[in-house]
Parts: C-alpha cells; structure tokens; sequence
C-alpha cells in the first residue's frame, strides 16, 4: 500500500491553518497533515504541526499559531527555538569560588 501526500493545501474555516490529503493507491483520503501559516519578518512561513492521525486537530493547531503570534508581537523568541535553546546554570557555590580566588588573589598582591 502506497500513500501520497498531495502538494495542495487545503484551507479550513479557521485563519491560517491548511492542510494536505494523504491518499491511497485508490485514490481514497486516508489521513490529513495539518500547516500553519504565520508572517514572520515580512516572510511567509509555513510551519507542519502534525498528522490527524497522531491526534492533531484544528483547536491545537490554533492554539500554535496564536502561541506563535503572540511571542512575534511581544518580539520574543519564537516557542521553537525557545525550547531549543540550551540554558546554563551557574550555581552559588562557583561564583563564590571564584570571587574567593579573586579576593585572595588582591590580597597577595597587596602583601607585597
């Protein structure tokens, strides 16, 4: 059994939000790929969420783009690359090494 994705996007009644038909050898619709569509920095970006049959729908998919819509008007980072980003912690314990060192450091000095 071979499926197809069609190349057509297909809008729903909800702004911004398409999606494409999974076919068949039949010819016959057997899953549906859900976009988003947003404007980003004067560009167009169209963003794949998921497929009907993982359990995405059209309320979930609204619930991204206005998420989406939100951090570009509020000039935060977009939630993907949010979630990508790779976050460092600096523990109490380091920095008061180091000011420690640093402070013994001025101190020898000024012994001499």
């Amino acid at each position: 059994m071979n499926l197809k994705t069609l190349s057509k996007r297909i809008p729903t009644n909800e702004e911004g939000i398409f999606f494409k038909q999974i076919i068949n050898d039949n010819g016959k619709e057997v899953d549906k790929i859900y976009l988003i569509r947003y404007r980003n920095n004067d560009k167009d970006k169209l963003k794949t969420i998921g497929k009907y049959s993982q359990g995405i729908r059209i309320n979930y998919c609204k619930q991204i783009r206005n998420e989406i819509l939100t951090k570009i008007w509020l000039a935060e980072e977009a939630p993907i690359i949010a979630k990508n980003k790779k976050k460092t912690i600096i523990k109490y314990e380091i920095i008061y090494q180091i000011l420690y060192l640093y402070k013994c450091k001025l101190n020898f000095n000024y012994k001499l």
